[in-house]
């Protein structure tokens, strides 16, 4: 009785395809991050602000100062940050 080697080099290939397409769906699918400070030189002060008082912790000050610096900015910070 002859055995033959069992080659499956379809199923092989296949899924090699399909792990490259996917990966190159996600490297080309990526957007350009919103920008992590502010653009407006008054926010960017209010964003320092807000900065050392998180380093006091100083949590509900730091919170308001960066909402508010957030608010200068034109809004573009938080939506940005809790849409993903």
């Amino acid at each position: 009785m002859t055995t033959y080697p069992v080659v499956r080099p379809a199923p092989t290939y296949a899924l090699i395809l399909f792990s490259l397409f996917s990966f190159s769906c996600l490297v080309f699918a990526q957007t350009a991050p919103a920008p992590a400070c502010p653009t407006n030189p008054k926010a960017q002060k209010t964003y320092q602000e807000a900065l050392e008082l998180a380093r006091k912790n100083q949590i509900e000050s730091a919170f308001d100062a960066f909402r508010k610096a957030d608010k200068q900015d034109g809004g573009i910070a938080l939506t940005a940050s809790t849409a993903s």
